[in-house]
């Protein structure tokens, strides 16, 4: 068993102390921390999350933090920090597209006049109507990826899943007698219901191969479209193939040829994606297109989706599939934008960026922008974030159109989830890529002609300024974080504060019903200047506490202190009562009884007999010096242990009592403690 403790000297009355909290923006006005009334409950109205920031002025030691009068049900959440650097870097943007919801207001999205796709949280593909942001989920996995940016592409085949019909030259040749061919080459089940298609119809074509004639599908290109010289293409299709040896398939045109990876068999239905580039001379049949397998005879699969798009000089790559009835369709670009105005930066700031791509929308491809601040459209100052051709990031500033530099990440970023982290001042940059050192940035001048950001994509437009991937978290600070901070900014965690004295991680906050606090005791004192603590509790959205309504979250009284422990232990007996204000009257003829109910308080008394000559003329009587009867106290009887959460009180002495030589080189000394009522119950 622990020695009772006792905490005073509450930091966060100090004058100089500097205090923020969440409720303290302006979409939560109630009251906070910041408040001159230390008494007055911290309360934020309408959310379940809050983070409150002391900055003491100087390092203090402190042992001792507490919420007191904190109305949280039993699941809620606390995470307590301590540091040498101040933690209030809450972002004051901050737009997670990792979740599907409506985008804040003061983001602007476009992609008009096209026919564009993604997989929704169902796994499917599905159409999504103009002007719509895309957010993109794995089909396996179902997680969402990000918000998908693309360029703009055209998918040249027509009737990209309808394989029913007679062969003919607006439909898809199929080599089977059944569709009009002299010949069994393979056999087909044209809107096959065995398998469900990857948009979740029964539109797949069953594909059997009977002979040694490998050539399966063929179409020609609608509105005489020829391929072109000195162009790249991506054919790109679904397969379906759950067992079997791996094969290839072929795309060709009697002329250019190109051949897929190895498709190997796998219970999912597989994107498969061949990159073929047009000499000089336009070889072979310009306005077909053959799909073919020399796979074994007996060999069967399915097939869905075909696409057959110009790669731009932003990369050899399929993008997103776009689905065609009896003509080509295009997909116009994903333009998302955020006016400068909402970052609140002043002479300096704080960019993060995360975005995903996968591996061939990486390698091999020129410049591919993370995000871009511009001042549209002359593109005077800029801050930019880039995939390069060898697939490390990149970062940059130009001012006026003038480059201020640019730097590389050290490792490569192929095929993995990018964060970047890029904090501005005049003369004084960086930048930390997933986790890495900070890396100075060449930026003597602020950039200052800025009013737009763009997300994932270059100011025009442009194929070489095109994310082509998913852009999954940004953020804006309105200070310069310190290098020292970023790899926390761009790790994998992507935490926006570092506790470098304590960090408890989220922990239960194990408040007790009718006593309603929650506490923090360090195994020993640290000098910190700067405290956070961050509360979260969802259960409150629809639970009431102690008589209030769900939906607030009330959290009370900060304390952070040292503490005092002395080395002899309480002594028995040890009393706690709970102390009515009811005021009770009794009739003089009747004889019946009336009340009028009051709050209730907690009274405790003990004693100690056998103080040590050091504590009793030393830390013990000062102690008992400064708080006298005015100053409040926290005391805990037992720390650490199960009934913590319902026998520390926070509270006055009752009265002053003195200090006892019982005998040689032992003093005794007696308590009572009277209980402040519940800031906020």
């Amino acid at each position: 068993m622990a020695n009772a403790l006792f905490g005073f000297g509450n930091l966060i009355d100090l004058p100089a102390t500097v205090l923020s909290c969440g409720s303290a923006r302006s979409n939560l006005p109630v009251s906070n921390l910041a408040d001159p009334d230390p008494q007055r409950p911290w309360v934020t109205q309408g959310t379940t999350r809050d983070w409150a920031h002391a900055d003491f002025g100087a390092p203090q030691l402190l042992r001792l933090l507490g919420l007191f009068g904190a109305l949280l049900t039993g699941s809620a959440q606390v995470r307590w920090r301590l540091g040498t650097r101040p933690m209030v870097d809450d972002a004051t943007v901050d737009f997670d597209f990792t979740t599907e919801k409506p985008l804040d207001p003061r983001l602007t999205f476009t992609r008009s006049g096209s026919r564009a796709t993604r997989v929704n949280s169902a796994g499917l593909i599905e159409t999504v109507p103009d002007n719509v942001p895309r957010f993109d989920y794995d089909p396996i996995t179902r997680v969402c990826l990000g918000l998908l940016i693309e360029e703009a592409r055209v998918n040249r085949l027509r009737l990209s899943q309808d394989f029913t019909g007679i062969n003919g030259s607006a439909r898809w040749f199929k080599y089977n007698t059944a569709f009009g061919f002299t010949a069994d080459w393979f056999a087909y089940d044209v809107a096959n219901a065995e398998v469900m298609a990857p948009d979740g119809t029964y539109s797949s074509c069953k594909v059997t191969k009977l002979g040694t004639s490998n050539l399966f599908l063929r179409q020609y290109f609608p509105n005489s479209y020829n391929v072109l010289a000195n162009t790249t293409y991506a054919a790109s299709f679904y397969v379906y193939y759950p067992s079997g040896p791996s094969f290839t398939v072929d795309f060709n045109n009697d002329g250019w040829v190109t051949n897929t990876p190895p498709i190997s068999a796998s219970p999912y239905w597989q994107r498969i994606t061949a990159i073929v580039t047009i000499g000089s001379t336009v070889t072979g049949t310009p306005n077909m297109f053959d799909a073919e397998t020399g796979a074994p005879v007996g060999t069967t699969f399915w097939v869905w989706g075909f696409q057959f798009e110009v790669c731009t000089s932003g990369g050899a790559f399929a993008t997103s599939y776009i689905a065609t009835t009896t003509d080509s369709v295009g997909r116009n670009a994903d333009v998302l934008t955020l006016p400068t105005s909402a970052l609140r930066w002043y002479e300096a700031g704080t960019l993060y960026f995360e975005t995903r791509m996968a591996a061939d929308r990486i390698t091999s491809s020129s410049f591919r922008y993370q995000g871009l601040l511009a001042n549209a459209p002359t593109n005077i100052d800029a801050v930019s974030s880039q995939h390069r051709a060898d697939g490390r990031l990149s970062v940059g500033t130009s001012v006026a159109t003038v480059s201020q530099g640019s730097i590389a990440a050290p490792t490569s970023t192929v095929g993995q989830v990018s964060r970047t982290a890029i904090a501005l001042r005049a003369g004084d940059a960086a930048v930390s890529w997933n986790g890495s050192a900070a890396t100075s940035l060449p930026c003597p001048v602020m950039p200052t002609a800025i009013d737009t950001v763009y997300f994932g994509r270059a100011r025009d437009g442009n194929a070489l300024g095109c994310l082509n991937g998913h852009f999954r978290r940004f953020k804006s600070y309105a200070r310069r974080v310190a290098d020292a901070d970023l790899p926390a900014l761009s790790g994998a965690e992507a935490a926006p504060v570092v506790g470098d004295l304590l960090d408890t991680g989220w922990v239960g906050a194990a408040v007790a019903t009718g006593y309603w606090h929650t506490l923090h005791i360090l195994p020993a004192a640290v000098s910190a200047r700067y405290l956070r603590v961050d509360i979260d509790d969802p259960a409150r959205a629809t639970t009431a506490v102690n008589g209030q309504a769900a939906g607030d979250l009330i959290t009370g009284r900060l304390w952070a202190s040292d503490v005092i422990q002395p080395m002899r232990n309480i002594s028995y007996p040890f009393n706690e009562r709970q102390v009515p204000m009811d005021t009770k009257q009794r009739g003089k003829r009747s004889g019946a009884v009336s009340v009028d109910p009051g709050a209730t308080y907690r009274e405790i008394s003990f004693g100690y007999e056998a103080l040590s000559q050091e504590e009793a003329r030393g830390t013990f009587k000062e102690f008992l010096r400064r708080v006298g009867i005015r100053e409040q106290l926290v005391f805990i009887p037992e720390p650490g242990s199960v009934y913590q959460p319902t026998e520390a009180i926070l509270g006055r002495q009752a009265e002053s009592t003195p200090m006892t030589w019982a005998q040689f080189a032992m003093w005794s000394h007696s308590m009572t403690i009277e209980e402040d009522p519940a800031l906020g119950a």
